[in-house]
């Protein structure tokens, strides 16, 4: 059997189809996520911990769970690197959602800054996907830094909307190429 490489996604051309379904519905799950942290403003520190962590266990698990069922090849590892930092941070937030709220932007902003760096660092490896993973790479670099450089009071106001700006980047990203298997599976299956 004959692998296609048509990109980080692309599945074994040989199956009798390709694993878009994963894809599509971590993009869900990802913009879903995003919705949850908006309707919820960073009002409440503990609150906001205990959300925020519980949804990066769940980013975390997704992305694990996609890399491995629906990936292969370097955008498998990305996934799967990014899903363990994503249920490391969630953890560390969890444990300790009254932290000061510098400890809590300072975590959650090294998260976004170490996932850009990854994600910047496979896309230079990457064959496909180039322009979308290093926009994705420097949307997570820049708040990453931000988020890290800012005061507590500012990073806390703007913490739930960069972690819903991301999650609905990245929700996107997934969805559209999704979509784009889907595209790519019927083709071959005709």
């Amino acid at each position: 059997m004959a692998k296609a490489d048509n990109g980080a996604f692309m599945a074994d051309a040989g199956l009798p189809h390709i694993k878009w379904g994963w894809l599509l519905a971590y993009g869900i799950f990802l913009v879903i996520g995003a919705l949850i942290v908006i309707a919820n403003p960073v009002a409440a520190g503990g609150a906001v911990g205990i959300l925020l962590g519980v949804v990066l266990i769940f980013f975390g698990v997704a992305a694990v769970i996609t890399g491995f069922a629906a990936m292969h090849g370097v955008g498998r590892w990305v996934e799967v690197i990014l899903g363990v930092l994503a249920v490391i941070a969630g953890w560390m937030v969890i444990k300790n959602p009254f932290s000061a709220a510098a400890t809590l932007v300072w975590a959650i902003g090294l998260w976004i800054l170490v996932s850009g760096i990854f994600e910047l660092i496979f896309a230079f490896r990457s064959e496909q996907d180039k322009g979308w993973r290093f926009l994705l790479a420097a949307v997570d670099i820049v708040l990453g830094l931000i988020l890290v450089f800012a005061g507590p009071g500012v990073g806390l106001a703007y913490l739930g909307f960069m972690i819903a700006f991301r999650f609905l980047f990245r929700g996107t990203f997934m969805i559209t190429a999704a979509l784009g298997l889907r595209k790519v599976g019927k083709a071959l299956h005709r």
